[in-house]
C-alpha cells in the first residue's frame, strides 16, 4: 500500500496548529443599563432616615435645621438612586425598616415614602415614585400631597393603569384614606385622586376593591371630620348593615345608632364613577 507523505504531512501541520491556537477570549456578557445600584446604597438610605427621624422635632433651633437639612440630603439621593433603571433587578420587599415601599406587581411604578419627622399630630410624608414608562428605562417623579401608595391593583385595561391605596395621618385621633389612579401619558406618570376620605380614626369601616367587577367599595361613620362631605348621601344605621370589620378595628365597633354612608365607584377603562 503506498502512502501519500505529502498529504499526510499536511495534515499533520493542521492539527499542530489547532493545538497551538490560543483559546478564544470570552466576551462579556452586554449589559443593558448603563448606570449601577445596588441593596446596600438603598439600605444607607434607609439607615440615614432612621437617624433624621430620631433627632426630636420639639428641641432647638438648631435640631429643626438638621432634620430639613436631611430630608434634604435622602431626597437628593434617593432620587439619584431611583434614576437607575437597574433597580428593578434588586428584591426589596421587606427590606427596610423606615423607608416604606411597595411596587406593582409587574415592577412598573415603585413608591418609597418616609415620615419627615416635623412634630405635632400631623405626619408630614414624602414620597417618591420610580416609574417606567418604557422598557429599563427609569424616572422619577416627587409627590408632597399624599404620603404614597401601600398598595397596588392592575386594572383592565389595555394600557397599563393601577389603582392605589394610601392613608395620611391627619392629626392625633384622624387620619385621610385615599385611591389614587395611575396612568402614563408620554414619559409621564399621572397621579389622580380618586377619593379622599377623612374620618376619625376607626370610623372608615371599608375601603376596599374588587378586581372581579372593578369596583371601589367603602362604608364610613359620619362624624366631624367628614359631616359636609356626608350631607348630600344616603345613611344609614350601623345596626342595619351587615358589614364585617377587618382586623385594625380589633373589636372595636361603632354605636348601633351611628349614621354610617355607604357606597361604591366603578371603574369604566378610563376613570371611577358612581354605579
Amino acid at each position: 500500500m503506498k502512502i501519500n507523505y505529502l498529504f499526510f504531512a499536511a495534515t499533520l501541520l493542521f492539527f499542530s496548529a489547532c493545538e497551538n491556537k490560543p483559546p478564544a477570549e470570552k466576551e462579556e456578557p452586554a449589559t443593558i443599563y448603563d448606570c449601577e445600584v445596588s441593596k446596600a446604597q438603598l439600605l444607607e438610605i434607609d439607615t440615614l432616615v432612621a437617624t433624621m427621624q430620631a433627632i426630636s422635632a420639639w428641641g432647638e433651633t438648631e435640631s429643626l435645621d438638621s432634620i430639613s437639612e436631611l430630608n434634604e440630603v435622602i431626597t437628593a439621593e434617593l432620587t439619584e438612586l431611583l434614576s437607575c433603571a437597574a433597580v428593578e433587578q434588586l428584591n426589596l420587599t421587606d427590606a427596610f425598616e423606615n423607608l416604606g415601599y411597595t411596587q406593582t406587581r409587574d415592577g412598573h411604578i415603585r413608591n418609597f415614602n418616609w415620615y419627615a419627622n416635623n412634630g405635632g399630630t400631623w405626619y408630614e410624608m414624602r414620597s417618591i415614585y420610580q416609574y417606567y414608562p418604557n422598557p429599563h428605562e427609569a424616572k422619577t417623579t416627587e409627590v408632597d400631597y399624599f404620603a404614597g401608595a401601600n398598595k397596588f391593583y392592575r386594572l383592565k385595561t389595555e394600557k397599563p393603569m393601577y389603582l392605589g391605596f394610601g392613608f395620611d395621618r391627619t392629626c392625633s385621633t384622624c387620619g385621610a384614606d385615599y385611591a389614587l389612579l395611575f396612568s402614563f401619558q408620554a414619559d409621564t406618570l399621572n397621579i389622580q385622586n380618586v377619593m379622599s376620605l377623612e374620618s376619625r380614626l376607626g370610623n372608615l369601616l371599608k375601603f376596599e376593591f374588587d378586581t372581579t367587577s372593578q369596583t371601589l367599595h367603602y362604608a364610613v361613620v359620619i362624624d366631624d371630620m367628614n359631616q359636609d362631605w356626608a350631607a348630600d348621601f344616603t345613611k344609614y344605621k350601623f345596626s342595619e348593615l351587615n358589614i364585617k370589620l377587618d382586623n385594625e378595628h380589633e373589636g372595636w365597633q361603632p354605636e348601633p345608632g351611628a349614621d354610617v354612608v355607604v357606597d361604591s365607584l366603578v371603574f369604566d377603562g378610563k376613570g371611577f364613577g358612581e354605579e
